[in-house]
């Protein structure tokens, strides 16, 4: 005090004298845990549990009930999906009719998955009937990942990251993110990003029509809704979701760095 105080009051002086206005701000947080220098998500898994069949949600109070998974990884804490039957659901409706959104999370890929496209995250209420999706997938040396977003006709726009940008060794890590903007109906734009930095993006499957009214169908972690032909084959951690907000380029980077994968 002794330091600080007479600053204190120089700065209280000067403010009233010259009419100058001060304002002292308050670092946004994390629920008390630290400085958080980016968006807060709506929804948050980080699959830290390391057991048993529930994955607790960090943010958004809604838990995740697993069935099959493998063996959970232990460095880093992963929930192993194996390829054939894993799946994860909410157990109540969220991130209903989305159209700006974010989501982020860490992948350790053994193969593009079940049938060539393993599903990471998606919303949907059959196989049939679909919101969005985000999957691995592709040919062999096409391997990447896509973001398919459907209209009522179940027609879809697919958004990609390049070719060979996913790693299926069962040793790479990575952290990815997909953003999403003005989809009301089909004229969005989706932009992938690998590491915090975005990478070229393509639409190979573009439609017209009107997006899906979403209310009441199933969030479905690691496997499509309404089957289990299209299995995650990797470790998944760190899985981020904004449901108001398609996030900048700089927080990409930010949330990247504050989640490091593994190596």
């Amino acid at each position: 005090m002794k330091v600080f105080a007479p600053i204190l009051v120089f700065l209280l002086v000067a403010s009233l004298a010259g009419q100058t206005t001060i304002m002292f701000t308050k670092g946004r947080t994390d629920g008390g845990s630290g400085i958080t220098p980016y968006p807060t998500p709506s929804n948050q898994w980080d699959f830290s549990d390391g057991s048993g069949s529930t994955i607790t949600a960090q943010i958004g109070g809604v838990n995740l009930t697993c069935t099959n998974l493998g063996t959970w990884a232990s460095s880093p804490i992963a929930a192993d999906f194996n390829g054939t039957t894993s799946e994860c659901t909410s157990a109540s409706t969220i991130l209903d009719n989305l159209t700006a959104w974010s989501i982020s999370f860490c992948l350790q890929a053994d193969t593009r998955g079940e049938n060539n496209a393993g599903v990471v995250i998606t919303k949907g209420s059959s196989t049939t009937v679909n919101d969005w999706r985000i999957e691995t997938g592709g040919s062999s040396g096409n391997e990447r990942l896509q973001n398919l977003v459907f209209n009522t006709s179940e027609a879809f726009d697919r958004w990609h990251s390049p070719a060979t940008s996913l790693a299926v060794d069962g040793t790479t890590w990575a952290h990815w993110a997909v953003t999403c903007t003005a989809y009301t109906n089909m004229a969005g734009t989706c932009t992938w990003y690998k590491n915090g930095s975005a990478v070229t993006t393509a639409n190979d499957n573009s439609t017209t029509g009107s997006r899906r009214d979403s209310t009441g169908y199933t969030v479905r972690v690691g496997n499509r809704v309404g089957a289990t032909d299209r299995t995650l084959d990797a470790r998944l951690r760190k899985l981020k979701v904004w449901a108001t907000q398609a996030l900048s380029a700089g927080d990409v980077a930010l949330v990247a760095a504050a989640d490091p994968c593994g190596t």
